[in-house]
């Protein structure tokens, strides 16, 4: 008790350890999955400088400032020198007519190649062409070119225009939000063209960049390289800045914030990520030790996705793995390319699923792995041994089917040999004849001894023992018939101890009962002689008459177990004679119509025809009796008791039903055990051999006995052997 005691002690903590370690290794991936987040957001906020590793002293010095302050310095161009005002645009003025026709082009899924490179567009919308390079066969494509031309571009053009004048309103409301961006345009008269400060002011910041013509001066802190055709080919000047300081006003302003913010916090984040990484280590080593043991020493215990081959597994978590990286990229784009905070966190919360999904499985694997290590099945459990092992198996002669396989392999190409060299040569014909022969020996010796094998198997299912003689047994099946052998003595000792077993119990059951019958009986006799006598006294003849009840109904159990002992043992003497079924049952029930009134049931009997059967006459009213003597006991009362005799093939059936009393709650497969009741209360007068009886009797004739329940519907059936002239002639033959 104390030893399962801490077995349970023992087991509970290592549960416990086990979940405790589960728990912390997903909270150490979960922030790792957090730090990926922060991380995302961090490049998503172009302040990656922050937390990338690239250790940038300022905002300005970073990639994302770089990147949105030429964005901004492009907008100042193009809303006032190539779009100019909305007017401007809607009248036309604004359109380019190569991006145009190149929008136009896609617009129409048009891909460029001969007819586009070898033709130009006038003003009329008409296709011109201007090098002799279309070939013939592709004539037909430029006709349908140049009628899409015509009918389709003035109509584009509108479409074009509205596209340009959404652009323009776009991106001056975004140039027009930020409040630390300073632009001043000039001519190449030093006219000003637009700006939105004085280029003294810009000029005076510490960080701005002039653009004259293909001059820069860049001043800024991250050289940008700034370049503008539009600046270029205009003969303008350019003058771009930020303040010293950042206004609040801005994204500048926030992302400034921002990245002074992750600035400080990078070396917590450093170290969190390093003690994640610890903890993750630990904890997966702590697992892999622990896996399919509950305490150290204890047997490992492998589990269902054991059953996988190490192999087919490892190749599964590879793809699983290739999956994962392409569906990071896919989350990554994602990221880079949402400009609102909710679908960017639902972005970080699908990269954070795919991580803590990524470790669950390789811990799994891991655990796996460590689990058959311990049971010494790692290399074993994967399919190329397993491949190996089958074929070795097969070629090792110890399967029957791999060694039919090996003989049939090598039989045919030894065959195909000294049939390709003899159609050359006569040699090596009659060279195929002697191993076919042999060949065809061999195969009759085995098959002699396959078939003695199968005629032993097939007389030891009668119960006909016989051992094979393993000197006539080719080796092929030698182990083979050693094994019929050994399960046929096995079988022999069985049985021959099973009759031994029934033989003393059938012995002990009768020793006893005659033992018991001596001094039964003298109760029995001194009790009739009280029973006689003119006591005088009332209670002690109600004793008497309880003694002279109880003595008979012992004496009939001792009679009762005395027969079914014989009956089960067959014991019994059979003398069968010719017995009209119907008659015999007719008095049967005459004998019990008393005891079936005073139960108050009823017999329905259907018998049209006569049925002769073969049995034993005082076996068969014994039958009736039992069956009839059942059915008043537990029948319920003011019922009837069907009765049906009829003849069906070789057999005479009488069947008997009748409604229970109470609910038979036993296996109708046990009722006709011996001690077995309908009755669990036992309140009603029986010993429980009346059908074990009946039965016994009917098997011991050569009948069948049957039992079927439905419900509260008892039903019993009797098949007996129908009577034949040629059986008594028979009989009496065998009497001369």
């Amino acid at each position: 008790m104390d030893t399962k005691l801490k077995k349970s002690k023992r087991f509970s903590a290592a549960a416990k350890a086990t979940s405790v370690a589960f728990i912390l290794f997903f909270v150490v991936t979960f922030i790792a999955g957090a730090m990926g987040i922060v991380w995302s957001t961090d490049r998503f906020n172009y302040s990656y400088g922050a937390m990338s590793g690239e250790q940038y002293d300022s905002f300005t010095e970073t990639r994302g400032f770089s990147n949105k302050f030429i964005t901004l310095i492009d907008e100042a161009v193009d809303v006032n020198l190539l779009y100019k005002s909305e007017g401007n645009i809607r009248e036309g003025r604004a359109v380019n007519k190569d991006e145009m026709l190149s929008n136009f082009n896609s617009y129409y899924g048009i891909v460029d190649g001969i007819i586009t490179s070898s033709t130009i567009i006038n003003d009329d919308y008409t296709v011109e062409i201007v090098k002799d390079d279309i070939p013939e066969e592709m004539m037909d494509n430029f006709y349908e070119y140049s009628n899409l031309i015509s009918s389709k571009l003035r109509g584009y053009r509108s479409i074009y225009i509205q596209s340009q004048l959404d652009k323009y309103i776009y991106i001056k409301k975004d140039l027009d939000s930020y409040n630390n961006f300073y632009y001043y345009i000039e001519n190449s008269k030093g006219s000003r063209v637009a700006s939105n400060t004085e280029k003294n002011k810009i000029t005076a910041f510490n960080q701005y960049i002039i653009l004259d013509g293909e001059f820069l001066s860049d001043k800024m802190k991250a050289y940008t390289g700034y370049t503008s055709d539009v600046i270029t080919n205009g003969n303008y000047k350019l003058y771009a800045g930020i303040p010293n300081e950042f206004l609040l006003g801005d994204s500048f302003y926030d992302d400034e914030k921002q990245f002074t913010v992750k600035k400080e916090a990078f070396p917590v984040f450093i170290i969190t990520c390093i003690v994640s990484a610890f903890f993750a280590v630990t904890l997966s080593m702590y697992l892999m030790r622990i896996a399919g043991q509950q305490c150290s020493g204890d047997t490992v215990t492998l589990c269902s996705i054991d059953r996988i081959y190490n192999d087919i597994h490892l190749i599964g978590v590879i793809i699983f793995a290739i999956l994962s990286c392409y569906i990071l990229s896919f989350i990554y784009v994602g990221i880079f390319n949402q400009y609102e905070t909710a679908w960017f966190y639902a972005w970080g919360g699908a990269l954070m699923a795919l991580a803590v999904s990524d470790t669950i499985i390789g811990l799994r694997f891991l655990c796996s792995i460590s689990r058959q290590f311990k049971s010494g099945i790692l290399l074993r459990n994967t399919l190329i041994a397993t491949i190996f092992r089958k074929v070795g198996e097969t070629l090792s002669g110890k399967s029957l089917t791999g060694w039919v396989m090996a003989l049939f392999g090598l039989y045919t190409v030894i065959c195909s040999a000294l049939i390709k060299f003899g159609t050359n040569d006569s040699r090596f014909g009659l060279l195929l004849f002697i191993f076919v022969f042999i060949a065809a020996l061999v195969v009759i010796k085995n098959m002699e001894s396959l078939t003695s094998i199968m005629r032993a198997a097939k007389f030891a299912s009668k119960g006909e023992y016989k051992n094979i003689d393993t000197h006539k047994i080719t080796s092929t099946f030698l182990g083979f018939a050693n094994d019929i052998n050994n399960i046929q003595s096995g079988l022999k000792t069985s049985i021959a101890e099973a009759v031994k077993g029934e033989r003393m119990k059938s012995d002990l059951i009768t020793n006893v009962s005659h033992d018991l019958k001596t001094p039964l009986t003298s109760i029995i006799s001194y009790a009739g002689l009280l029973d006689r006598e003119n006591l005088n006294n009332d209670v002690a003849e109600g004793y008497v008459d309880v003694l002279v009840e109880k003595s008979q109904r012992l004496k009939q159990l001792i009679e009762d177990l005395i027969e079914a002992s014989k009956a089960s043992s067959g014991n019994l003497s059979v003398e069968k004679t010719k017995i009209n079924l119907k008659e015999l049952l007719m008095q049967a029930c005459g004998e019990f119509e008393e005891k079936a009134q005073g139960a108050n049931l009823e017999f329905r009997i259907t018998a049209k025809n006569e049925v002769y059967i073969d049995a034993d006459g005082k076996h068969m009213w014994r039958i009736y009796e039992n069956l009839l003597s059942n059915v008043i006991k537990y029948a319920m009362p003011s019922s009837r008791i069907y009765i049906d005799i009829r003849k069906i093939g070789e057999y005479g059936y009488m069947t008997m039903k009748n409604i229970s009393r109470n609910e038979i709650q036993v296996n109708v497969e046990n009722l006709a055990e011996r001690f077995v009741r309908g009755d669990y209360s036992r309140t009603t007068e029986g010993s429980g051999l009346g059908l074990s009886i009946a039965k016994s009797l009917v098997i011991l004739q050569g009948g069948k006995f049957s039992i079927d329940v439905d419900g509260d519907m008892f039903k019993v059936t009797v098949e007996m052997p129908l009577w034949h002239e040629d059986a008594l002639i028979e009989e009496i033959k065998e009497e001369k």
